[in-house]
């Protein structure tokens, strides 16, 4: 007789882990307060930079859900 904890989570299939470096925390802790230097920091000087300062500069609440997406893309 098999022990097996069944929690449902078998149905699901593998789970897969986000790998989050040191850089993506740092980034992301950035974002909140001024989104364009942790878009700067994982994504350079480029179009997603661009879109970011603009998105800043109408609503902050933008620029910060776009870093995000940026960063936790890469």
């Amino acid at each position: 007789m098999e022990n097996k904890k069944d929690d449902g989570w078998e149905d699901f299939g593998p789970v897969e882990k986000l790998d989050v470096d040191e850089v993506s925390i740092i980034a992301i802790i950035l974002a909140i307060f001024f989104p364009p230097l942790g878009v700067l920091l994982k994504a350079g000087i480029g179009p997603d930079l661009i879109i970011n300062i603009i998105l800043t500069l109408f609503f902050w609440i933008p620029g910060v859900l776009h870093a995000f997406w940026v960063i936790l893309r890469r």
